[in-house]
């Protein structure tokens, strides 16, 4: 079994370890360090997920003459999503207002940031004072952690059952033509399976979903879960979405109930929980989302139905 085959499978079994958080664009997690255009410092940390203990030495210009420079810190952590974090904040008491927009691409961090601060008389922070001090837009670089080593390239898993039984079948051998009224069949799920193989999906009507009937014999374990897995790769970066149905009703997407398998950042795969699923057909859809300007297609994929995700 190829390593990269392993390392899904175990990502099957550790759900509890993996993010919901949208994760195209591979990026440094850790700490950023970098400088503005104005020469102050910028510094903060990235999780797969968010933008934390931001801070920014940014220098104010104020409309009775004065000048200064501060370290804005103290900003709540900003989502990730794609790669890019953009937020707007406000604090003692809306006197002081401040945005900032960043994109994350490998190790590297670019952006903006704008703020103001109204002071009264006294020289004090007041949202009604009458003195407004400025930024003007500062553009930030930062730099952080080298890149985890990349996932290894694609490979499917060799032929046959797996150790624990599972039922493996060839996507290309399956009945059907992967359209909704004429879905490729897998027929009944009685024990974990596994299709391999499947085509990439490409852009363009018709061609960015593949359609796959199956039935339960009995009603899900609570740990099921049905999933594609895949491999990215620098030519094909658009993940591969399932989506459940019962007949013409949806059920759950990829979009409101899927998780990540393995690394948000470079992910194995996509899952949709479905313990307690009645017995009784299924219609399963694996899409492309992503607009073709990004990724053209999907790379090849497995189909995953997996009842018990600790044998798979």
């Amino acid at each position: 079994m190829a390593t990269w085959f392993r390392m899904t499978a175990l990502a099957l079994i550790a759900l509890a370890a993996v993010s919901t958080t949208p994760a195209f664009g591979a990026f440094s997690t850790g700490k950023y360090r970098g400088k503005t255009n104005r020469s102050g410092s910028v510094k903060f940390r990235a999780s797969a997920a968010k933008v934390t203990s931001f801070s920014i030495t940014a220098p104010y210009r104020c409309t009775d003459g004065d000048r200064f420079r501060v370290t804005e810190s103290g900003f709540a952590s900003m989502k990730i999503s794609n790669g890019r974090f953009s937020q707007s904040f406000t604090a003692y008491a809306r006197a002081g207002r401040w945005r900032i927009s960043g994109k994350l691409t490998g190790r590297d961090a670019s952006g903006t940031f704008r703020g103001s601060r109204r002071y009264n008389r006294r020289n004090r922070l007041d949202r009604r004072g009458s003195v407004v001090c400025r930024t003007r837009r500062l553009k930030f670089k930062a730099t952080g952690p080298a890149l985890a080593t990349p996932p290894p390239v694609f490979r499917p898993p060799s032929a046959g059952p797996g150790a624990s039984g599972r039922v493996e079948r060839s996507c290309s051998l399956l009945s059907g033509a992967g359209s909704f009224s004429n879905p490729l069949v897998i027929g009944t799920v009685t024990r974990n399976t596994l299709v391999r193989d499947c085509e990439p999906l490409t852009s363009g009507a018709g061609f960015n979903q593949t359609w796959f009937s199956f039935a339960l014999a009995s009603p899900a374990p609570p740990d099921a879960l049905v999933a594609s897995l895949f491999q990215l790769t620098p030519t094909a970066i658009s993940a591969v979405h399932p989506r459940l149905a019962s007949g013409a009703v949806t059920l759950i997407t990829s979009t409101s109930g899927g998780v990540w398998l393995g690394d948000p950042n470079a992910p194995s795969g996509r899952a949709l929980p479905v313990g307690g699923l009645s017995a009784g057909p299924y219609m399963l859809g694996m899409e492309k989302l992503d607009s073709p300007l990004r990724s053209l297609n999907t790379p090849p994929y497995h189909v995953a139905i997996a009842l018990d995700p600790n044998s798979f």
